[in-house]
């Protein structure tokens, strides 16, 4: 059975019989709980006083897993026994759960790296976006996000956390944003990286699920926006507008430096048959290759998060004595009973412990559920040479790629 310790102020605490530690791929702070009594361990506790709010690192069999605070501690006691319970969240939790104070409400010409570090600068975090960075334990994929243009002018919206605008922001770039086990961020694309080891019914899976919800995805998807005119030339050569998704776009105003353009972007979800239209307005200013990328990553996404299926594995390695799981790994599933024959997504790890042993929880979906424009995923490559017995077009029947497309000649 795997040890796990908490470490608090240089002391290590252990003995847990319950144990849950949670990343996600759209968890920007991962978290854990922690539970002990003298029931389940057999032998007499000395009384722990932990202060909520103290530093702390969650160690699994020595590697560390989570750096963070101290949320929740919650002794108690009866007649028979007394125990005590932990819950906390890595170090981003400050940057996940405080305002953006921005002086002046605006980031102007910064790309999005600039502004994710200076935001997370006041909270003493740091912001990983490149490969090679090394980080202890379980991390998100080091793949190279890219170079990443300037935004044109970003207005902080009152009252709006740090997250919550950078994770906006990520939406229109077709980035990622996550915690590495040092409790820094982490922005990052779709992983690259399989794990060594494949999922495979009847050997190495214990329990398995799939949820397959269409009720979030829609056949059409429309994204608008509008950026500054910064041409100063009265006639502005390109007045007559781009087109996107079958549509042409205008400039409004007549004066170059203080109007703006609309823009637009547009694609169709070809698995959904009914006439289903959804509509975003555009985080940021935008142009209109901007706001094709937009809508493209919302139908990705939707498309992506209506076929998941949770694996639960012995264990919190992929092999013995191997890498722990991880988030952001491709994986090889093989399940005739969820139909399932192809590579998946790890999108949330969860590791844990309690009276069946040590075990991992893994919830899986397509790849390119969060690929971006340019991303190379994939797509349906099988685990192995051939389909599962039980069919499973929904799994098997190509990559989001190939269902969703440019909208074309949607407006006609």
């Amino acid at each position: 059975m795997g040890h796990v310790t908490v470490r608090i102020g240089g002391v290590d605490y252990s003995g847990w019989h319950a144990v849950s530690v949670l990343r996600g791929l759209e968890q920007a702070s991962a978290s854990f709980s922690c539970s002990v009594s003298e029931r389940t361990t057999g032998y007499r506790l000395e009384p722990w006083v932990i202060v909520p709010g103290s530093p702390c690192t969650i160690l699994l069999d020595g590697e560390v897993v989570i750096t963070g605070y101290v949320d929740n501690y919650a002794p108690r006691y009866d007649a028979h026994s007394h125990g005590v319970e932990l819950r906390g969240r890595s170090r981003t939790c400050d940057f996940v759960d405080g305002a953006a104070i921005v002086p002046g409400g605006q980031f102007k010409q910064l790309s999005l790296g600039e502004i994710a570090d200076r935001l997370a600068a006041p909270f003493g975090i740091t912001v990983t976006s490149t490969a090679g960075m090394p980080v202890e334990g379980p991390r998100p994929s080091p793949d190279f996000v890219g170079p990443m243009p300037p935004l044109h002018d970003v207005q902080v919206h009152q009252g709006e956390t740090c997250y919550a605008l950078l994770e906006r922001l990520a939406r229109v770039s077709g980035l990622l944003i996550t915690d590495t086990a040092e409790g820094n961020l982490a922005l990052t694309r779709v992983g690259s990286r399989f794990a060594v080891a494949a999922l495979v019914q009847g050997e190495n899976i214990l329990g398995a699920s799939a949820d397959l919800d269409c009720s979030q995805r829609y056949s059409e998807y429309t994204v608008k926006g509008q950026r500054a005119n910064t041409d100063d030339r009265i006639d502005r050569s390109d007045s007559t507008g781009a087109v996107a998704g079958g549509r042409t776009t205008q400039d409004t105003g007549s004066g170059a430096g203080d109007t703006v353009r609309a823009c637009i972007g547009a694609v169709s979800d070809a698995f959904v048959a009914r006439y289903r239209p959804w509509l975003l307005t555009a985080e940021t200013q935008v142009d209109d290759a901007m706001c094709q990328a937009r809508a493209m990553w919302e139908a990705r996404r939707r498309a992506g998060h209506s076929t998941h299926a949770s694996v639960v594995v012995a264990g919190w390695r992929q092999i013995p004595n191997g890498p722990l799981w991880d988030v952001n790994l491709l994986v090889p599933v093989l399940s005739d009973w969820l139909a399932i024959n192809r590579v998946l997504l790890i999108s949330a790890v969860e590791f844990r412990k309690d009276d069946s042993g040590s075990t991992t929880r893994l919830e899986l979906t397509l790849p390119d559920a969060y690929a971006g424009e340019g991303d190379t995923v994939p797509g349906s490559q099988p685990a192995t040479g051939g389909a599962a017995s039980g069919g499973g077009d929904l799994w098997n029947g190509g990559s989001i790629e190939a269902i969703v497309k440019g909208a074309g000649g949607i407006f006609g």
